[in-house]
């Protein structure tokens, strides 16, 4: 660790835990009801996706009668059953999409009607799914479920660590978290749909005097615009693992006063 980081003084501060005002601006709040759609699909497609795999693995074969069969009229030339079958005392009616052989045997006059297909279906309280066998193999369906639901949870839960478990991480940091002198090495932003900006800081590990290295999103451009390299500044870190730390001087809490000055007499 360089001299310009062992000389910086230590900002003082009242001992853990500490009372903070303030927090990120009105922006976070923003992005996590903008994430709210997004927590749903994720777990509404796991469900589904949990619903198909009991689909495949446990519903019954039930005989179906072919009621027509149509072409739709699209770039794709899709091709579609229509069916009914019976479960219980119960008629129902669907349809699926199958490929142009199966369509065409089915379509064709030299075939007579009514035609027997095989319909996959299973019942969990009131939901219920059902498909032709002719349609194609059982994991088909739940293997591209399966992986929109891989997707949109991993969207999911990376929207929930950048705008909920940091900034609670900052929170606790703040609070609770051993404060120790360290420096600003660099800053930098990222320019994508908006802007998202980030500063790099240093601090020696109390313990053996090697240097740390991490870098911190800020939710607030006007402190990110005050910052520079080189800047002093107070790093929070937590005591079980020196990976976790912040800077309180961009984390946008500021300690009590009253508190801070009755803590340090």
């Amino acid at each position: 660790m360089n001299a310009s980081l062992d000389n910086v003084s230590r900002l003082e501060l009242p001992p853990p835990p500490r009372r903070f005002k303030g927090g990120p601006d009105g922006s976070v709040w923003i992005l996590r009801l903008i994430c709210v759609p997004y927590f749903v699909l994720g777990i509404g497609s796991f469900v589904y996706w949990l619903f198909l795999l009991l689909w495949a693995m446990f519903g019954t074969d039930t005989p179906g009668t072919v009621t027509a069969a149509s072409m739709s009229r699209t770039s794709k030339g899709d091709t579609t059953l229509k069916y009914q079958y019976r479960v219980g005392q119960e008629m129902k009616s669907d349809s699926d999409s199958v490929s142009y052989a199966i369509y065409r045997e089915y379509e064709s006059e030299d075939n007579p009607w009514p035609n027997l297909v095989r319909v996959h279906y299973f019942s969990l309280g009131p939901f219920n799914h059902a498909e032709l066998r002719e349609s194609g193999g059982l994991w088909r369906l739940t293997s591209l479920v399966g992986l929109g639901a891989l997707a949109s949870n991993f969207m999911m839960w990376t929207a929930f660590y950048q705008f909920w478990l940091k900034p609670l991480r900052v929170r606790w940091l703040c609070q609770r978290g051993l404060a120790i002198s360290g420096i600003v090495t660099g800053k930098r932003v990222v320019v994508r749909r908006g802007a998202t900006y980030y500063i790099s800081y240093a601090f020696s590990d109390p313990a053996t005097g090697n240097s740390m290295q991490d870098e911190m999103l800020i939710w607030n451009k006007k402190l990110w615009d005050n910052g520079f390299a080189g800047q002093n500044i107070t790093v929070f870190y937590s005591p079980k693992n020196l990976k976790r730390s912040t800077v309180y001087e961009f984390s946008g809490y500021r300690v009590n006063a009253a508190i801070a000055a009755s803590n340090n007499r």
